[in-house]
């Protein structure tokens, strides 16, 4: 019988108050600065395999390290860029990363050969390693948002043994970059 008042009850409440309410977003730290890394907004210049350079800005670019990558001077890694301090990156080469599922495989071509300039004019050629944090991001310009990738996927179709966008059966070629992806970053904040 009281389980019967407690339901009547809360019908009664839900119906005189209007409709449940839904919950509000939790507040993000970073748009009151109280995060101790705030999200900052950078000028971007990127240059796509097209050819042609887009300018843009994302948020967040900042106060993170490349952790892990290697270049002359540096082989054991134990030095990190803080990107707060680079002024450009240019992918130089990619690594292989592939996934077969039954008779196809991706096949994965993420950058791994960099080209850094940093904002005091250092420059640190073929540095190797992943920079997981570029791989894809979102830009914002005057048309909107866009999704920027700097790596990129082809499909191996594994009973024919050949690329399915040309139809190679070279599966340690250099592939052509599509036009979309992004090999040239400049921080220009």
């Amino acid at each position: 019988m009281n389980k019967f008042f407690i339901v009547t009850f809360l019908v009664c409440t839900i119906l005189l108050n209007g409709q449940v309410k839904t919950p509000k977003d939790p507040v993000d730290p970073n748009k009151d600065g109280s995060d101790s890394v705030p999200k900052a907004k950078y000028n971007l210049e990127l240059k796509k395999q097209d050819g042609f350079f887009y300018k843009c800005f994302a948020e967040g670019m900042n106060g993170f390290y490349l952790n892990g990558l290697t270049w002359e001077g540096n082989e054991s890694g134990n030095r990190k860029i803080m990107i707060d301090f680079v002024k450009s990156i240019e992918i130089r080469g990619y690594k292989i990363n592939v996934k077969t599922f039954d008779n196809l495989s991706l096949v994965y071509y993420v950058p791994q050969v960099f080209d850094i300039e940093l904002k005091n004019g250092q420059s640190i050629k073929n540095a190797q390693g992943t920079i997981k944090e570029l791989d894809v991001f979102d830009v914002y310009d005057e048309m909107g948002k866009e999704k920027i990738y700097t790596f990129f996927v082809r499909y191996w179709q594994e009973d024919k043994k050949v690329f399915s966008d040309n139809n190679s059966d070279d599966f340690n070629e250099t592939p052509a970059i599509p036009k979309n992806v992004v090999t040239f970053i400049e921080f220009t904040k």
